[in-house]
């Protein structure tokens, strides 16, 4: 199956990170550019509605502070994930998709990279202190 993989450096801790990945719930629609609505439908599973579409995604694998990965349902992509290793004052993060045609391949990246950097801005804006109901995602720079 074809994988693509994205990588960052976030001026934020893996703990910070992790924290706004695995609560989707609070934080989701508030700094991914794609999510319109999102809906628990059951433990580890959610209801998406996005710009590319509804989908289900449901969290598959939760290592505390290292790796989170989602079997996505209605979706290009069928499985995604974030891996993150703390770097000094940084943490490195990858953003990795499955999908089912190579021919996707280039604008999965594309989409891939988007958001990665929406996830970066939130992540960095959270650990300046700032507030996220004051975030907005459309916003290409933020500072809190």
């Amino acid at each position: 199956m074809p994988r693509v993989e994205i990588e960052d450096d976030l001026k934020a801790s893996a703990k910070t990170i992790y924290d706004i990945l695995i609560d989707g719930d609070t934080y989701e629609v508030k700094w991914n550019l794609t999510v319109n609505e999102l809906k628990s439908i059951g433990p580890k599973k959610w209801a998406v509605k996005s710009t590319i579409g509804d989908l289900t995604s449901t969290r598959v694998e939760e290592v505390e502070n290292e790796k989170i990965s989602l079997d996505i349902e209605g979706s290009i992509f069928t499985k995604m994930g974030y891996i993150l290793k703390p770097k000094g004052d940084f943490c490195h993060a990858l953003l990795w998709g499955e999908h089912e045609d190579e021919k996707n391949t280039k604008i999965l990246t594309s989409a891939g990279s988007m958001l990665l950097d929406s996830l970066k801005r939130f992540a960095e804006f959270m650990e300046e202190g700032g507030d996220p109901e004051d975030f907005d995602k459309k916003v290409l720079t933020v500072s809190p």
